[in-house]
């Protein structure tokens, strides 16, 4: 695959592109203690994930989909254009001269 997965802020595109968003789940296994006196230890639960894959390349990023979609994969495709947020300060100086 030709996509790249986005660990960081820093490493999704700002500019516009393809992206893959794909839902994973993980199972952590409770430990020994939760099994044997329910109420206690740390329980069996599912960790979930989203993963972000980003392409340059649309070509690649229909590749890909039709694979996840025979794979029967849980995923959302979309274009991504980022947009630009800006703050502005604004500071008032009043005087009390004349009250």
């Amino acid at each position: 695959m030709a996509g790249h997965y986005c660990i960081r802020k820093k490493d999704i595109p700002q500019k516009e592109h393809f992206v893959i968003l794909q839902f994973e789940q993980t199972l952590i296994p409770g430990d020994e203690r939760s099994k044997t006196c329910p109420g206690h230890g740390y329980p069996e639960r599912y960790h979930h994930n989203v993963v972000y894959i980003t392409f340059d390349n649309e070509k690649e990023w229909l590749e890909e989909i039709r694979e996840k979609t025979i794979n029967k994969a849980d995923f959302l495709a979309h274009k991504v254009s980022p947009v630009k947020i800006s703050q502005e300060v604004v500071v008032t100086v009043t005087s009390n001269e004349g009250k």
